[in-house]
């Protein structure tokens, strides 16, 4: 699956979370990746988004999406990215979309990330 760039990939955007504004960030508002991890030790795993040094709990931010962005926001509740991707590229799309516009204007208070799930865990 191909996905042309959009304003999402714009190198002049910029987070609130100034870590995500680092010259050196992996994670800039420019390249959210989704990935599983635990809120807290022993906690059901979900679907969350890096930016700069923190995640993003998607399903707990749900009430700030609308449309598709919000479906695919509510998918992240899983604990694997397995119905996010079902949802295909509209989803995708949608939800980074909106990831960006919220990380642009505050909508949002990240936590500092907590560790990654190892693959497999459940």
């Amino acid at each position: 699956m191909t996905v042309p760039l959009n304003e999402t990939h714009d190198p002049a955007r910029r987070s609130f979370l100034e870590s995500a504004n680092a010259a050196d960030c992996d994670f800039p508002i420019q390249n959210l990746p989704f990935g599983v991890f635990r809120p807290v030790p022993g906690a059901t795993p979900r679907v969350g988004v890096a930016i700069g040094d923190a995640i993003l709990d998607v399903a707990a931010a749900a009430a700030s999406f609308a449309g598709v962005a919000a479906d695919a926001a509510r998918a992240c509740a899983a604990p694997s990215l397995n119905p996010l991707m079902a949802l295909g590229a509209a989803g995708l799309v949608g939800l980074a979309a909106g990831a960006v516009a919220g990380f642009e204007r505050l909508a949002w208070r990240a936590k500092p990330a907590p560790e990654p799930c190892p693959d497999g865990a459940s």
